[in-house]
Parts: C-alpha cells; sequence; structure tokens
C-alpha cells in the first residue's frame, strides 16, 4: 500500500476524521500480522506547534490523542507507540487539549547539552 491507498480507504471510511485515521492504522498493523513486527512507533518532532484552532474548526491534536486514546482502550492487542517531542511548552498544550492527556504519556525533559556533548 501507498499513500494513495491509505489515502482512499480514509476517505471511503464513514464517520468522524478521528474514526477514519483509527481505520486506516489498524488497516496497516493488519497487513503487518504476521511479520517480524512487534508494534509501530509514530514519532512526531516538533508536535509544540500542534494546535486546535476552535474559531476554524480544526482539532489535529485533540484528534490524535482520542485516536491513540481510542485505541488504547479497545485494542490491547494492538502495539502502538506514540511519540512526540518538542519543547517546554508541549506538555501544557497536550493537557488544554485533552485533560486524560497526561496519563497517556511518560515525559521526559532534556537538558541543553554542554559544549562538551554538543
Amino acid at each position: 500500500m501507498d499513500f494513495d491507498d491509505l489515502w482512499e480507504l480514509f476517505e471511503r471510511t464513514p464517520g468522524l476524521n478521528e474514526d477514519k485515521i483509527k481505520s486506516v492504522l489498524l488497516s496497516v498493523r493488519n497487513m503487518l500480522t504476521g511479520s517480524n513486527s512487534k508494534g509501530i512507533v509514530f514519532a512526531y518532532d516538533e508536535a509544540q506547534n500542534l494546535s486546535d484552532n476552535s474559531q476554524r474548526d480544526q482539532y489535529p491534536l485533540s484528534i490524535l490523542l482520542d485516536t491513540f486514546a481510542s485505541i488504547q482502550r479497545d485494542r490491547h492487542d494492538i502495539q502502538f507507540l506514540l511519540v512526540l517531542t518538542g519543547l517546554p511548552t508541549l506538555f501544557p498544550r497536550l493537557n488544554e487539549a485533552r485533560t486524560y492527556s497526561e496519563r497517556m504519556f511518560d515525559v521526559m525533559h532534556l537538558d541543553r547539552l554542554s559544549p562538551m556533548e554538543s
């Protein structure tokens, strides 16, 4: 499958965007069944730039969190790992979007590298 196939599946799936994304993710996982794959890591860098905008009726951060929370809650057999990295403003933004998000993540704070380390 390529992007066009996944987009077509997204478009054909009835329901909210969260339902459509969940359908695509579950289809990809089903394709990996029987492989040596132990799961899928979804990594998003600069995630502090993700934000909901109610004035434009756009909720990308909430949809992302809702989708992964739903999969974690309903499908214990699926191993998905969501990794978000970003500036210190990321965690408050996550909590602003969904109050339960603090339970979804293990938060790690990284200090600046020393001149020797960099």
